[in-house]
């Protein structure tokens, strides 16, 4: 601090000084700004910014003809986020000092973070001259692309291959900027001189039929391709090159034996016969619709040696999408689990169609080997657990739903994730573990707070223990809403007002329920005494007595009902 004082004392001394002199040597002057500048500069490395701008600012004040002090605060100004100052003064410094490579690099960038492409493609131009930068030249690139430039894109990538050499994305370049502007024989000769620079490669050759093809020169093409199949027989590229060649030319039988032949080859990679056999099936559909040789094609390939595993699911897929008999696409989709256990939709597929069937032994069967294969796939132990819970078998459901949680993760289905949980309260709740079935319901509503099934649960199994009901009643609310005919809900919800002493409201819900039902006939013991419990709170003792006793025919047998039908009036659930 007391540096900086002593600092800002003698600037404005030597201010004083230097207006009351007319004339004045200019070693005297030189040698001044030397020293200010200098002490500039150690406080810039030292971070006393304040005290740096002050010193340049004298400096430019003494010698406004000197490009090092601009410089120098551009750099200041770039630290405090000041950009159009930073930027001004680059161009001070450039002015002043038109060799110095490092004001017209700091320029350079400066002008691209202005997006001042124009000054930007100049300095670059200067600075490129007698450059070997290639991250400068690949700048250069995208200034001259983004302003549609072609002749200075023509110009740096010319300039790339002088310091680098051709390859195949320079070509590529250049052949699309003749294209684009009609140039096709320059196009040509771009290419041609990339296939002479390596008459080994085949891909370079392959790219040249393309080419041809594309141009209508399709005789040239074939006669690239040959080449190319001649030499080597396999070349995946040349091969499928060739089946376009053959489709476009309306040589579709020669297109579809090669296609045939590289499916059943031990050489071509799975994704390769999956494009090829999507490819070959949509031949087929369009020109015969004969799915029986579609599937008759899939079997013999499926046969061959080293048949790819993803064939065998295609199959099953095509199958589905045609509709044939549920029991063969099952079969295909088996097979195909047969060929890749691993394959996650395939298992799925199975198990949705076991599902519907209702066949859970076959649910299960097939679920369970997910830990040998899948182990990180929630969705197969949610099928699991819910088969289990269908026969009964409450603790292996619990064992799977609960480890199926151990790898939710960000891609796992939401509402998967919420009814694993719901189903973890339920089964924990029947086996008395309330404080682990209200967690279980606190998971499930965190991935879908408007999971109805476990909201009218959760307000239930509160309202059953008075605890939280004003928690329970914003829950229940929610199921009436979302279902205002379901009798289940409405009972829940009028039984939690009750409970909160909203006798009247708790009346009119009940009644909606008896709306819904048509009449009182058949509505379960647990209702018949609820509507006793609610009417007689309402002063309506007849009507209570009417539901308690048709509580007790529907199988209501305690001892609290019995004494309310005795004694005609409401006996609090915790004195039960």
């Amino acid at each position: 601090m007391l540096r900086r004082i002593v600092l800002s004392l003698m600037l404005v001394l030597m201010s004083v000084a230097a207006f009351g002199q007319d004339t004045e040597d200019k070693n005297d002057v030189d040698r001044r700004y030397t020293y200010f500048y200098l002490e500039a500069v150690s406080c810039k490395l030292k971070g006393d910014y304040g005290a740096a701008f002050n010193l340049l600012n004298h400096c430019i004040a003494m010698c406004p003809d000197r490009p090092e002090a601009y410089y120098d605060r551009g750099t200041l100004y770039n630290n405090i986020n000041k950009s159009e100052l930073a930027f001004a003064d680059y161009k001070k410094a450039v002015s002043l000092n038109k060799s110095e490579k490092t004001y017209k690099r700091s320029l350079f960038y400066q002008a691209l973070m202005a997006s001042d492409y124009t000054l930007a493609a100049s300095i670059g131009e200067e600075l490129s001259k007698h450059s070997a930068d290639l991250q400068l030249f690949s700048i250069m690139l995208s200034i001259y692309s983004n302003q549609k430039d072609y002749d200075g894109m023509l110009r740096t990538l010319g300039r790339i291959e002088e310091i680098n050499g051709t390859d195949e994305n320079i070509t590529l370049t250049k052949m699309q900027i003749f294209e684009i502007r009609g140039e096709k024989n320059r196009a040509y000769e771009e290419l041609k001189k990339l296939v002479d620079s390596d008459p080994r490669s085949m891909s370079y050759k392959v790219m040249l039929g393309n080419w041809l093809m594309q141009n209508s020169r399709s005789d040239e093409a074939f006669d690239v391709y040959s080449e190319v199949l001649k030499y080597d027989p396999e070349n995946l590229a040349a091969n499928m090159s060739l089946i376009d060649y053959y489709r476009q030319t309306d040589k579709n039988k020669d297109a579809d034996v090669l296609t045939e032949k590289m499916l059943m080859s031990t050489t071509v990679p799975g994704e390769s016969k999956i494009l090829l056999m999507n490819q070959l099936v949509q031949n087929i559909e369009k020109e015969t619709k004969d799915s029986t040789k579609v599937i008759a094609l899939f079997d013999k390939i499926l046969a061959s040696p080293g048949a790819d595993p993803d064939l065998a699911e295609m199959k099953a897929a095509y199958m589905s999408v045609k509709k044939m008999p549920k029991d063969q696409v099952l079969a295909a989709f088996e097979y195909a689990l047969k060929q890749d256990p691993t394959s996650v939709p395939v298992r799925l597929q199975i198990l949705q169609e076991y599902w519907n069937r209702k066949d859970f032994a076959s649910v299960i069967k097939f679920s369970e080997p997910t830990e040998e294969y899948q182990p990180e796939d929630i969705t197969i132990y949610y099928f699991l657990g819910l088969a289990y819970l269908m026969i009964d078998d409450d603790d292996n459901s619990l064992k799977y739903l609960q480890k199926g949680t151990e790898y939710i993760n960000d891609e796992s289905n939401a509402k998967i994730v919420s009814d694993v949980y719901s189903i973890i309260g339920d089964i924990q709740h029947s086996k008395g573990n309330v404080e682990e079935s209200f967690a279980a319901y606190d998971n499930c509503l965190l991935y879908d707070k408007n999971n109805i099934g476990c909201l009218n649960n959760y307000a239930y199994y509160l309202s059953m223990l008075e605890r939280d009901l004003d928690k329970a009643e914003e829950m229940s609310r929610k199921t009436i809403m979302a279902e205002p005919s379901n009798n289940t809900y409405l009972d829940t919800f009028a039984w939690i007002l009750f409970l909160r002493g909203k006798y009247s409201e708790a009346m009119m819900y009940m009644e909606q329920l008896i709306s819904n039902a048509g009449s009182d006939e058949d509505l379960g013991a647990v209702i018949y005494d609820h509507l006793g419990d609610i009417y007689i709170m309402n002063g309506a003792a007849d009507k209570a007595l009417e539901y308690w006793k048709k509580a007790k025919a529907a199988g209501c047998e305690n001892k609290v009902l019995d004494t309310k039908i005795k004694k005609v009036r409401y006996i609090p659930e915790n004195k039960k």
